[in-house]
């Protein structure tokens, strides 16, 4: 319906629409043809400059023209340059004649235009091109300000001018003026903060190297600056592929999986119904507070989220180790596992922003796009290292060099508004990097949400209580061939020890489910042997004694299969908790453990060569051996035991030192026991000295250890 002049204008002011808005309308309606005649003569301008310069360039000088573009520009445009290169044509490249293609044209055809042509022409040849950023924004135009010269110049956001603005986007390129607004002359670009930087560090580098003005530079190597600005999209270093994994399974016991997942601490009851289990695999409980958004809201690290009805469990996650992580779970959430769906869904996203999935509790309906703003700011760590600028945290970066941090803050926020536009179209509410710039004391942004008013805020919150095991009734046999009692099942290692021998024994033969349940029970064993309450107090000396000395005091005999057991399960249970975040120091464990395992073999083969076959075997114990090796032995005329230090090795005799009484004497081993031994091995053991020589040998050996 149209309004009257003398209708109460539209915008419920009250007034007459001839005294309100008719003005403004007529002030717009205005300023937009001005600028519909200003494009167009703007585009009729270029048709003839194009014309004149290809009059004058046959194409065996304009293709080595081209090439040599593309040459300088390093192909980073591939074949969509051609816009660029007649802009280079016009404005930048001097020809044989000494002059750039506009002072050209002008030189040749300014009688044959008219005045607003000639004036337009004029006003082209003495532009200078510049590198902007955009800094602030009004109703109707975005402020862009000049890197070197810090000169701002308001611009119109019209399509034909600024597609899209985004936060700190930046160009290069040439700016003319109409009416006090700045239009950009020809083709641009339009980058990133990061990209801009690349553009000044070229141009200073050569601005420090010839001492030419920078303003020269720009125009001289219009090619190579162009380059810096695209070449990091173009080596794909910008973007990283992330993507959405969706699974369904049919449980073949519901019941079971259900009771394994309810007793995972890696777990969070969401719901728990009759009919319906959902659980969110996370950790990192906070409380986020926000002045421009509503609602009690929560944040959580979320690696993956689960749900169960009837037999149904799906699962989804955005990270492939949680992915793989799960299906090796999934192998213990019954006696079969069938996969009814598997898919994998992939899209770009910023290489530096950080992409952990965050999950939102709200009691308030919130859009996607506020989600993610959320989920941003949630993300942005203030002490966090940072690759890039050698591991110091954007904290570091404030308080050592601001323009540092400055940079880093822009371009996140250029990259998260960008990807938030990309996915949803539209932003409701920006991230906040406000909170972070004021507390790092750095200027605060005016493309954010609520601007200098923005505040929010990160709270942690206790995570729930850990739940008490629960055991099926048909799971206790398991527990009990572990060794678990109803004493030990809360311990720090049980939950660990049964989902590893479950994931690692299921659908596997008999003899892999011994190995690994008899290996479990030494392991666990040697566990409650020391005073530990966690896996962090399994530190190196810890599994050093494990390997070295506990495996070998456990039994009375070990055989090279039980070690190989051992070390293969032991590998693979450190490898295990290692990804369930349960232990640290993995690479030095597992080389610790690939150390020790032919140390260990050598013991074994000392063992078998140096104790007597029926006490290997437990038929006779051990002072019987003693007593029988004697009375078979009449040269041997003394008997001690004792724990012995090797401390040299000889061709047919150890050199040891008695740990009780510090006296070294050297003992005879068998000839082929000798390739076995090595220094600071402790040997236990009954040795005799021989009447004739009065020299030790050893008569039975009890145990060896390697610490």
């Amino acid at each position: 319906m149209e309004v009257g002049r003398n209708d109460l204008c539209p915008c419920g002011s009250g007034k007459k629409y001839k005294k309100c808005c008719l003005k403004k309308d007529n002030v717009i309606e205005i300023q937009e043809l001005k600028e519909e005649k200003f494009y167009k003569q703007k585009n009729m301008l270029v048709e003839k400059i194009r014309d004149f310069l290809m009059s004058y360039l046959p194409p065996s000088e304009f293709y080595p023209l081209e090439a040599k573009f593309k040459k300088r520009t390093n192909h980073v445009f591939g074949s969509d340059d051609s816009g660029f290169f007649q802009f280079w044509l016009h404005f930048f490249y001097r020809y044989d004649n000494g002059l750039r293609g506009i002072e050209w044209f002008l030189a040749e055809q300014e009688e044959q235009l008219n005045e607003d042509e000639k004036e337009m022409a004029k006003r082209w040849s003495q532009l200078q091109p510049k590198l902007l950023q955009a800094i602030d924004y009004t109703e109707n135009n975005v402020i862009f300000k000049d890197y070197y010269s810090e000169k701002t110049y308001p611009m119109p956001e019209i399509e034909e001018n600024i597609p899209t603005l985004l936060p700190w986007i930046s160009s290069f390129g040439l700016i003319e003026e109409l009416d006090g607004n700045y239009y950009f002359n020809g083709v641009r670009g339009f980058v990133g903060p990061d990209d801009l930087k690349n553009a000044v560090k070229f141009i200073d580098s050569i601005h420090k190297e010839s001492d030419q003005n920078r303003e020269q530079i720009m125009v001289d190597y219009y090619p190579e600056i162009l380059a810096s600005l695209y070449q990091q999209d173009q080596m794909g270093d910008q973007t990283r592929k992330m993507s959405f994994y969706h699974y369904e399974f049919e449980m073949i016991d519901p019941a079971r999986a259900e009771n394994t997942l309810y007793n995972d601490e890696d777990f969070e009851i969401e719901e728990w119904t009759p009919s319906r289990k959902k659980l969110v695999w996370f950790s990192d409980l906070k409380r986020y507070i926000d002045n421009e958004i509503d609602g009690e809201i929560y944040v959580m690290n979320v690696h993956a989220n689960v749900t169960m009805e009837g037999n149904l469990l799906t699962f989804t996650s955005y990270d492939l180790r949680k992915v793989n992580e799960f299906l090796r779970k999934s192998q213990k959430l019954g006696t079969e596992t069938r996969l009814l769906e598997d898919e994998e869904e992939q899209f770009e996203v910023p290489k530096d922003i950080i992409t952990e999935q965050k999950f939102i509790k709200t009691n308030k309906q919130l859009s996607e796009d506020v989600v993610i703003t959320i989920q941003h700011r949630a993300q942005l760590s203030l002490d966090e290292p940072i690759p890039r600028y050698n591991g110091n945290s954007l904290r570091q970066l404030a308080e050592n060099d601001q323009e540092f941090a400055d940079e880093y803050l822009k371009h996140a926020e250029f990259q998260a508004y960008k990807l938030a536009l990309e996915q949803f179209g539209k932003i409701e509410v920006t991230p906040d990097f406000n909170t972070p710039r004021r507390e790092l004391g750095l200027p605060l942004s005016s493309f954010i949400t609520g601007g200098a008013k923005r505040e929010s805020e990160l709270e942690s919150v206790s995570l729930t209580e850990q739940r008490e095991t629960v055991v099926l009734e048909e799971d206790i046999p398991l527990y009990e061939s572990l060794g678990i009692t109803a004493t030990t099942i809360d311990a720090f290692y049980t939950k660990d020890i049964i989902s590893f021998y479950q994931q690692k024994t299921a659908g596997k033969a008999k003899a892999t489910e011994r190995k690994y349940r008899n290996s479990l029970n030494d392991i666990r064993e040697i566990i409650e042997r020391h005073p530990i309450t966690s896996w962090n107090d399994c530190n190196l000396p810890f599994w050093e004694e494990l390997l070295g000395r506990d495996i070998f005091e456990l039994y009375h005999y070990v055989s090279k299969a039980l070690v190989k057991d051992l070390v293969t399960t032991l590998k693979a249970l450190i490898k295990w908790l290692a990804k369930e975040n349960k232990i640290s120091n993995v690479k030095k464990i597992l080389d610790l453990i690939k150390q020790y395992e032919p140390r260990m073999l050598k013991v074994v083969q000392l063992i078998q060569l140096e104790m007597s076959y029926g006490y290997i075997h437990n038929s006779l114990n051990i002072d019987n051996m003693v007593k029988l090796q004697t009375i078979n032995d009449n040269t041997i005329e003394q008997i001690q035991k004792g724990i012995f230090q090797i401390i040299k090795i000889n061709k047919k005799s150890v050199r040891v030192r008695n740990l009780s009484t510090k006296e070294e004497i050297t003992i005879t081993l068998k000839e082929e026991s000798i390739r076995y031994v090595e220094e600071d091995m402790v040997l236990t053991a009954y040795i005799g000295l021989r009447k004739a020589s009065n020299t030790w040998k050893n008569i039975e050996l009890v145990s060896v250890s390697l610490v």
